[in-house]
């Protein structure tokens, strides 16, 4: 249990900041981290790992960065995507560039990039939306935010991009599975 709590308060602690906690909040919560514990798998196992190996200096910077993109991402409206879509593109050509970034990305990958992206596409993210309003803003806007870059990725204008992503990355992304949440990932990771 506790390192169910370890896991949500890193991961999903901005989303409950500031909330009341009522009955029925308290309720969710011990449903979630007890949903957590029992179906314990590699991912969550590998993110609590990679959590212990990290200095407070560390978790502080790699969680305040990707906390002030939630906040960002939550507040999207519809109207606008486009411009975010284009935001996250410039984004990933910079962090391309960023030989330190590439090699960062590739060393955290399976310990902590992949397991964060199935963590958040899990079944548990279903309690969260109902626990948090605003994960479900975020979650709703990342994933139409991360199609709109997918999209361009897989069309002509992108192919080089993608092509670019893939070959740096040597395979250390997975563009496709839980809802392209790896591409916000690259986003967000050392921003």
């Amino acid at each position: 249990m506790a390192d169910a709590r370890l896991v949500v308060t890193y991961f999903w602690g901005t989303f409950m900041r500031g909330l009341e906690m009522t009955e029925y909040r308290r309720f969710l919560l011990h449903r979630l981290m007890k949903q957590m514990v029992t179906h314990q798998n590699r991912e969550l196992l590998s993110l609590r790992n990679f959590l212990y190996t990290l200095s407070p200096k560390e978790t502080q910077m790699l969680f305040s960065q990707r906390d002030e993109l939630i906040e960002e991402v939550a507040a999207l409206k519809e109207s606008e995507y486009p411009a975010f879509i284009e935001k996250m593109i410039a984004s990933i050509r910079r962090n391309l560039q960023n030989s330190n970034f590439v090699r960062d990305w590739k060393a955290n990958y399976q310990t902590f990039l992949h397991p964060s992206a199935c963590f958040y596409g899990s079944s548990v993210r279903q309690i969260l939306q109902e626990f948090a309003p605003r994960f479900s803003n975020y979650q709703k806007n990342i994933n139409n935010c991360c199609e709109g870059v997918r999209a361009y990725l897989f069309q002509t204008d992108g192919i080089a991009l993608r092509t670019e992503l893939l070959q740096k990355l040597g395979g250390n992304i997975d563009l496709t599975g839980n809802h392209s949440g790896e591409l916000a990932a690259f986003v967000s990771f050392y921003r």
